[in-house]
C-alpha cells in the first residue's frame, strides 16, 4: 500500500534548523524514521481493512509557510489572538 497521503509528506522533510539539530545528534534524521513510519502504517492500515487511495501530488513546504487555501481560515483563527492582544502573556 505504502502509506503516504499527500499531508504527511512534509512530516520528513527536515528545514535547516532541524538538519543542524540532527548534525549535533540532538534530533533524529526524519528522512530515516520515514521507511519505518510508512511501513508501521501499512501493516496496520491492511489489518483494519482501511485502504488509502492514491494521490499524485504530496504537499511540502508547510515547514517554510507554504500553506495550501484549506488552511487559511485555521491560521487567520491562530493569528487572530496575538493581533488583538499584542501585550497578552500565557
Amino acid at each position: 500500500m505504502n502509506f503516504a497521503p499527500y499531508h504527511t509528506n512534509d512530516y520528513f522533510i527536515s528545514d535547516e534548523d532541524e538538519k543542524s539539530l540532527v548534525e549535533a545528534t540532538i534530533a533524529p534524521d526524519l528522512a530515516k524514521i520515514k521507511e519505518s513510519w510508512a511501513s508501521d502504517m501499512d501493516a496496520m492500515l491492511q489489518e483494519i481493512d482501511i485502504e488509502i487511495p492514491t494521490i499524485g501530488h504530496k504537499a511540502q513546504g508547510g515547514k517554510e509557510g507554504k500553506h495550501t487555501e484549506h488552511l487559511g481560515h485555521i491560521i487567520s483563527k491562530m493569528q487572530y489572538l496575538p493581533r488583538a492582544y499584542p501585550d497578552a502573556k500565557w
